[in-house]
């Protein structure tokens, strides 16, 4: 997302939740709050070079983002487990092809 690439991550968590298929009738500020931090944290751990790839995957984020908007309430889209199953073949592929 380009969201991502220009450091918006309240933009990031907006889309997130626009590709849910419906939203709970609740207030989500919270969720918004950890999907902001999520990626705040990512940003972080991926200028450590000594940290295993899998500690700081873009995959791992979704998968935090998505384990958030669950818990949340948000009901997970067609496009949101795509996008999901694309960061963690793109994971699966960096961690083959560059281990260290």
């Amino acid at each position: 997302m380009a969201s991502v690439g220009a450091r918006d991550y309240e933009k990031a968590a907006d889309l997130f939740l626009l590709l849910a298929p419906s939203l709970p009738d609740r207030d989500l500020t919270d969720a918004k709050k950890k999907i902001v931090r999520f990626y705040r944290e990512f940003e972080t751990l991926s200028k450590i070079k000594s940290l295993p790839y899998h500690e700081k995957s873009a995959g791992r984020v979704v998968g935090q983002i998505s384990q958030t908007l669950g818990d949340a309430g948000v009901p997970a889209s067609w496009e949101m487990l795509r996008s999901n199953r694309a960061e963690l073949t793109l994971d699966a592929s960096l961690m083959f092809l560059l281990p260290e």
